[in-house]
């Protein structure tokens, strides 16, 4: 390695460190205003007697019996977990009718067929929409951790049964429509 190529890695190294310096200057302002607007913020929400502490906006503890998720199967079936023991509504949208834009009389019969052998599902669903209260329990202290719908589930009882009502609808009965 001669002089100048010495020179060149100091120099190269020397400016690495400056860019670095200059980085780290940027990042510490940045986080300091930041941290100001934080607090200003802050201040203001509470002087307007708001809370920003997380714990107060826990739900309250409904009772069981006006709970739609301690009705039977609710929270196996429209709760997101890692046991997922959605099997008796996975096969919702296996019916390749459901997606039909133009729908016959026989196609609707065929679908009404179908979705009859979900009447149980769909029985347990109504009694228990009867329940006034709907609070999935959990620990909600933790927030990422909580319990979530399984909104994939609440949209396939939602196509299934706006289907059938349109199946009802064109077969001229309104009634189970409804």
């Amino acid at each position: 390695m001669n002089i100048s190529s010495k020179r060149l890695v100091w120099y190269t190294l020397v400016m690495a460190g400056i860019l670095i310096l200059v980085a780290e200057c940027f990042y510490t302002e940045e986080n300091v205003r930041g941290r100001r607007a934080w607090e200003k913020a802050a201040g203001e929400i509470t002087a307007r007697g708001e809370t920003l502490n997380w714990t107060d906006f826990i739900p309250p503890a409904v009772p069981t019996n006006q709970n739609f998720f301690q009705a039977p199967m609710m929270t196996d079936w429209f709760v997101r977990s890692t046991n997922a023991n959605a099997t008796a509504l996975a096969g919702l949208t296996g019916n390749p009718e459901t997606t039909a834009e133009v729908i016959t009389e026989l196609s609707a019969s065929n679908y009404l067929s179908w979705a009859a052998s979900y009447d149980p599902q769909f029985d347990l669903i109504r009694e228990a929409l009867k329940r006034p209260a709907a609070r999935i329990d959990g620990d909600y202290r933790q927030p990422f951790q909580e319990p979530a719908p399984n909104f994939a589930s609440y949209r396939a009882v939602y196509l299934v049964l706006t289907h059938r009502a349109k199946c009802h609808l064109l077969l001229h009965k309104p009634d189970p429509a409804l």
